[in-house]
């Protein structure tokens, strides 16, 4: 009798200890964000503890050098096409060819300046529908990446759960009729807590792994 007591407060509590695991390994990314959020939050509370009391215990006080920066201003230059045509002014006295001469050596030069900027003009629009292009290229493989990234993330989601699965049913299982498992005769209700143990064993273990994962592929500052 005090036998089927031990083992049934044991199922409880194994049951109890593999469910918790179990609910850890459903989510281990929202674990692992809810204990660095409670560190920090802790971290950030002892730090206003010792600044209040650092106003009454002159050891706990800190010294502090603000140091002066300059911040120097900077100026973007932005370039632009422009246009300049120079007036030609002749005497009003001058003979008709020479007015002829400098009215079409001015043309030509007009006609040199509005070549000039149809080309800048010319080449900054197949720039810029090269940058269209790029940016076209780029919001594809961007796609087709985000699209990757959603099926892996489902596929993760979907290895979770089988991962939880065993773990929250053992759970469940040994908190839910401890007696009843305790009482199965032949000593075979000594195989379930076992099982159990062993299900939160891996469930540590898979949380443990996914945790370095996470801290080894963070960009480091």
């Amino acid at each position: 009798m005090n036998s089927l007591c031990f083992l049934s407060d044991l199922n409880r509590w194994v049951g109890v200890a593999t469910a918790v695991v179990g609910s850890v390994v459903v989510a281990p990314s929202g674990t692992i964000l809810l204990w660095r959020s409670t560190t920090d939050w802790l971290r950030q509370r002892k730090h206003q503890l010792r600044d209040r009391l650092a106003r009454f215990l002159p050891f706990l006080r800190r010294d502090v050098t603000i140091h002066a920066r300059s911040a120097t201003d900077a100026a973007s230059a932005f370039d632009s096409v422009t246009a300049t045509v120079s007036a030609r002014a002749w005497h009003p006295d001058a003979p008709v060819d020479e007015r002829i001469e400098a009215l079409r050596q001015h043309i030509t030069e007009v006609e040199g300046r509005v070549n000039e900027v149809t080309r800048k003009v010319r080449e900054e629009t197949a720039s810029r529908e090269q940058v269209a292009a790029d940016l076209k290229r780029t919001l594809k493989e961007k796609t087709v990446e985000l699209r990757r990234l959603g099926e892996e993330k489902e596929r993760e989601s979907a290895q979770i759960d089988a991962r939880a699965l065993p773990v929250v049913g053992f759970g469940i299982l040994l908190s839910g009729i401890p007696d009843e498992i305790a009482s199965i005769p032949f000593g075979l209700g000594w195989v379930f807590p076992i099982l159990g143990a062993g299900a939160a064993v891996t469930g540590i273990v898979y949380v443990v792994g996914h945790w370095t994962m996470e801290v080894r592929s963070r960009p480091r500052a």
